[in-house]
């Protein structure tokens, strides 16, 4: 393991900000931390880094305890939101900077620079400064900047947030490009789940400072451990036992299925009636009242066979589906069978 971290408590006052029995990450794979604001995202990532140190626990790096060891003995990049680039510095120099403090030979720091330039797509932009670049090429050179000296492992804070959709979605190509090509450690903290799951080989969930879930993106989706991470991924409908019969033996209080796991079936065994849709390009979500209990549904963009005020049937792809009992999922081998809903 490259890292691991044991019993660590951090708090702030009386505050827990974080508390963490057990957590293993393994070499060349990219992690992403996801959570709410307060769930100790930032507060994990900054004891990794050595920022702020854990009121008790332990830390190990690549087989060494570090857990009160200064930021510079951890062997570390650490990319912020707010790129925290040299202004009076061009981009070459922004990202030869660590390499010229290593004192590294020259030969060996234009290779360097010169291969990275060329993964970012910056090699046109290396005699600029940092105030003549956009956002995205700020933050792309922020990351070169973090990767050049090879860290044991990457930590990136929220490294997209501040930047608008479109340069999101291509910074997320850069960012799985230099993890797989420089074969890095990363650990990528957001609060976004679409950049979670597009990121991550695993997502580490936290909800108030605890650690709700690792597992890879896929698993998280369709088997998340409780009601939060059902819901933190999305639309998702918990529709309570009693408004919609099923698997009747079964100690349940929620059932848990996804609104594009929903589809209209003329011998569909749910009837219901479409209150509202909305139009959202790539698809049409459906607002459907099934007894009293209203639910979403993900249909395709072309339909124009469904209207506001319509009585619908659907069907409900049940291999999909979750149960909880007390907000934990339960383990279940049936599929089930519906039963009239309630008038």
């Amino acid at each position: 393991m490259i890292l691991s971290i044991n019993n660590i408590i951090k708090k702030f006052g009386n505050f827990t900000a974080l508390e963490i029995n057990d957590l293993e990450l393994e070499e060349n794979k990219y992690y992403v931390v996801l959570g709410p604001s307060g769930s100790g995202k930032t507060t994990l990532l900054r004891i990794i880094a050595g920022l702020e140190f854990p009121d008790s626990g332990k830390i190990t790096i690549s087989g060494n305890e570090m857990t009160n060891a200064p930021a510079w003995k951890r062997d570390l990049g650490l990319v912020f939101q707010n790129y925290a680039l040299y202004p009076h510095l061009t981009v070459y120099e922004n990202i030869a900077s660590p390499l010229n403090v290593m004192k590294m030979p020259r030969n060996e720091i234009i290779k360097r620079v010169n291969e990275l330039l060329r993964v970012m797509e910056l090699t046109d932009q290396a005699g600029k400064y940092p105030a003549q670049l956009s956002g995205g090429q700020q933050q792309r050179v922020a990351l070169a900047r973090a990767v050049i000296k090879k860290p044991t492992i990457l930590l990136l804070d929220e490294p997209l947030s501040n930047l608008d959709t479109r340069v999101r979605i291509d910074l997320r190509d850069y960012l799985k490009r230099i993890q797989k090509e420089f074969k890095l450690t990363v650990i990528h903290v957001t609060h976004d789940p679409t950049e979670a799951m597009a990121l991550g080989d695993e997502v580490i969930v936290l909800h108030h400072g605890k650690l709700i879930q690792k597992s890879s993106p896929r698993e998280l989706y369709n088997k998340p451990n409780d009601i939060f991470c059902a819901r933190l991924l999305g639309a998702v409908n918990l529709i309570p036992k009693n408004n919609l019969n099923i698997n009747d033996n079964m100690d349940y209080d929620l059932l848990e299925i996804r609104s594009e796991d929903i589809k209209f079936s003329d011998d569909g065994e749910i009837n219901g009636i479409i209150k509202s849709m909305q139009f959202l390009g790539s698809e049409i979500l459906f607002n459907i009242d099934i007894g009293n209990y209203n639910i979403k549904v993900r249909g395709d963009k072309f339909d124009d066979n469904h209207n506001e005020g319509d009585n619908v049937k659907l069907s409900f792809i049940k291999s999909t589906m979750n149960f909880y009992k007390s907000g934990k999922r339960i383990e279940h081998t049936e599929n089930g069978k519906f039963n009239k809903i309630p008038e």
